[in-house]
This record gives structure tokens, sequence and C-alpha cells, in this order.
């Protein structure tokens, strides 16, 4: 990432984010060992932008993935969640809100919808054959039918202006 590129990051939050690493969710655990870990587009986790540690930036796509459990539907912590996204998408960032259940019950559609994300929002890698998706290559297992992610990244979740599925 070129200089004038760089978000800004609060090195008081190193060891935050550090230890969200090693604590990371079961669903993020998940996320993390299955998919985005091995995925042909640098995915960084639990990365710290400005105050924030995100669960998940695609600098390249500029895209932040946020696992949103139970707590998110608390009132006080959805309009944390506002107040966060909008401060976020004054970089340019899009976020992308998947609900843990999505993880626990349509992983390979929440996959699927990870990496059609990603390839609209940056140039595939010339490594990556045209019209295959990363799930596809991946691992056999979560490349089962996928329900058109199109429509559920359209829904808004609860009055948040970032795309969720």
């Amino acid at each position: 990432m070129k200089q004038k590129d760089r978000l800004p990051k609060n090195n008081k939050m190193l060891e935050t984010a550090r230890k969200l690493r090693r604590e990371m969710t079961p669903q993020e655990r998940k996320l993390w060992n299955v998919f985005l870990k091995s995925y042909p587009v640098k995915i960084y986790r639990q990365r710290i932008i400005e105050s924030y540690v995100v669960d998940f930036y695609c600098a390249k796509a500029k895209l932040v993935i946020e696992l949103d459990g139970p707590i998110h539907e608390h009132e006080q912590s959805m309009q944390h969640d506002i107040n966060r996204d909008e401060r976020l998408r004054a970089y340019g960032l899009e976020i992308f809100r998947i609900s843990n259940h999505d993880i626990e019950t349509h992983f390979s559609s929440v996959c699927a919808c990870i990496d059609a994300e990603i390839q609209q929002r940056s140039p595939s890698p010339s490594h990556w054959r045209a019209g295959q998706a990363h799930t596809e290559r991946i691992r056999p297992d979560i490349s089962g039918i996928v329900v058109p992610c199109c429509l559920a990244q359209q829904q808004l979740d609860k009055g948040r202006s970032s795309r969720s599925i």
C-alpha cells in the first residue's frame, strides 16, 4: 500500500488487537482458517483503523468484514456500529456485515459473497482464472449450491447503511 493510502492507526490499540487475534470467536476462527487466511488477496484480521479494531480488512478492495453476534442487536451497540461505520466510510471503505448465525448456517454462501465483493472491488490477480471463484478452489466442502448473494448484500440490517448478509 502506498504511503498516501495508509489508514490512520492508533498504536495504543496494538495490545487489544493482539488479544482479539488470540481470542477470536468460533465464527471468526472458522472464517479465517477455512477461507480468508489462504485467500489470494491479502486479508488482515483484527486490523486497527483509527481507534477501531475491525474483524477483517482487505486493503486492496478497501473492504472491512465485520461479524456480528448477539451483542450487536442491542440499541447502544447498534448506534456505536452506525457511528463507527460512518467514520470508516469516510476513508472510502465498504463495510460488509455478516451475522454469526450466517457463518454457522450458510457458510458457503457467506464465502461466495465475500469472494464476489472482493473481486468486484479490486482487480483480479493474474493467477485467478477468469470466472473461477475462490470458493471453488480452496475447499470442495464449501463450494456447494450458493444462494445468490447480491440479494442478501442489498438488505439493510436494522437501519444500518452498510451491507449485510
